[in-house]
């Protein structure tokens, strides 16, 4: 039965959805496990009991990354989603401007939610189709590293997968104050004009970034031509093949600051800072050998895949007739990219957004998640529930208001009317980034009360 034929369902609750998660299925049983499955109930019951306490989303985000990236002995790496979540509240002051209605969506929240909602499609092709079909289908195999590194564990397919997950979601915009920078400056700037004064900068000092970049992009090249494929060792992935056209974009794409390529390169050098210079407690390499061999088999590997996959995520299509001809993406090429697209543009319930400091969110409870499997590929259903409270009710109205307007719809009146201006706008997004066709298809429902607005078709 999918969501929508039952009108007594309710959004999922908390309990429900750390079931669909199973994190008993990608970690060993022990402490790790039972603190990651505690932070995120602690997390999803703030959410959905205090739906618009974001100061409150915000602390149990932050506290479910921590938890998360211990399990890694990754300690900078909590530093820098410290550092990034105290820097938000400074775009989300000086990027709304009332007088064109401009709004600041959350990122730092959203990361979580990315995380969540990705995890709950992987967790449920793994119910439906089992471990031998999904590794085959997510191209992830049983890790071979312990031989080369002594220290470390291999990680069953599983694991492996929710170690890339891991990355691509909880690091995909972890870049987004540095794309933001001009803003700052304007922000800034509107106070020091009152006293005839003019501030330059922020900017973005490359200096320390660009050491070793041409390999760097050349690398996530040979992985995008090579479409993420393992070895038959499941050790490397195909790399023989440089793409010229996808190297070039993502180095001119690094210029001009977008936030997914800048992320994409931030979360590899942290990684391989962490053991380059041994802040890893359990993995301190002594010996260079080591290390080389990490570069070798891990992080020009794994890491460089979730690379690849943060620095596609923020790529758009506009037309047939321009630019960023390997869009849109495949499922079936690049399955992870491609689930990471789709939970970062998905996201337009408990996300914090508005052109005032009030500011509001269109749905307040998780979506519920339908998955099914036929023989010409995938379908996924997600259903959005609206409250029936009339403050969420305007707020919702107001904000499909401001996106028909960016696109040049109709201007949306009742409930219908903008909940069908929603799921249009995300269709065309999203249309221009992953491919949705049989392969795999969307299908987008907004429920109130249990009563069915509006369901389409994606694609």
């Amino acid at each position: 039965m999918r969501a929508n034929d039952n009108p007594d369902i309710l959004a999922p609750t908390p309990d429900i959805i750390l079931q669909e998660l199973r994190f008993e299925n990608y970690l060993p049983a022990g402490q790790e496990l039972e603190d990651i499955k505690k932070g995120v109930h602690s997390a999803l019951t703030k959410m959905i009991e205090e739906p618009t306490n974001y100061r409150g989303h915000i602390e149990k985000a932050k506290q479910f990354l921590k938890v998360l990236w211990r399990k890694y002995d990754c300690k900078n790496i909590v530093e820098v989603f410290e550092a990034f979540i105290k820097i938000e509240p400074v775009l989300i002051d000086m990027e709304r401007d009332e007088g064109v209605g401009f709004r600041y969506r959350d990122h730092s929240v959203h990361t979580f939610h990315v995380f969540i909602f990705g995890l709950r499609i992987i967790s449920k092709l793994i119910d439906r189709v089992g471990d031998k079909q999904v590794a085959k289908l997510l191209k992830v195999k049983p890790e071979r590293i312990h031989k080369f590194i002594p220290s470390f564990r291999d990680y069953d397919y599983k694991e492996r997968l929710f170690y890339l997950w891991s990355l691509m979601s909880t690091f995909h915009d972890i870049a987004v104050p540095l794309e933001h920078l001009d803003i700052i400056r304007n922000g800034l700037n509107k106070f020091s004009e009152q006293f005839d004064l003019d501030i330059e900068g922020p900017y973005l000092q490359r200096d320390l970034l660009v050491a070793g970049i041409d390999s760097y992009f050349a690398l996530l090249s040979r992985i995008f031509q090579g479409k993420v494929s393992l070895d038959n060792e499941g050790v490397c992935y195909k790399q023989d093949k440089e793409n010229l056209y996808v190297k070039n974009i993502l180095a001119g794409k690094f210029v001009s600051d977008d936030h997914g390529v800048l992320g994409g390169y931030m979360m590899y050098k942290t990684i391989e800072k962490t053991f380059l210079w041994g802040t890893s407690p359990k993995h301190t390499f002594n010996d260079m050998n080591l290390f080389n061999s990490y570069a070798r088999y891990v992080l020009s590997q794994d890491i460089a895949r979730a690379a690849l996959a943060i620095s596609l995520h923020n790529l758009k299509r506009i037309s047939q007739s321009e630019g960023l001809l390997f869009l849109p993406l495949r499922f079936d090429e690049y399955p992870l990219a491609f689930i990471l697209i789709l939970s970062d543009g998905i996201q337009e319930y408990l996300r914090w957004e508005g052109s005032s400091m009030q500011g509001g969110t269109k749905f307040s409870s998780f979506p519920a998640l339908e998955l099914e499997i036929n023989s010409s590929g995938l379908k996924l259903e997600v259903v959005y529930y609206l409250g029936p409270k009339l403050i969420q009710e305007e707020f919702f109205i107001g904000q499909a208001q401001f996106l028909a307007r960016m696109v040049g719809d109709s201007i949306p009146k009742t409930l219908v009317d903008a909940a069908s201006v929603l799921c249009g706008v995300l269709s065309k997004e999203l249309t221009k980034q992953i491919l949705l066709d049989g392969n795999f298809t969307l299908m987008l429902t907004v429920m109130q009360d249990g009563q069915k607005l509006l369901m389409r078709k994606v694609g």
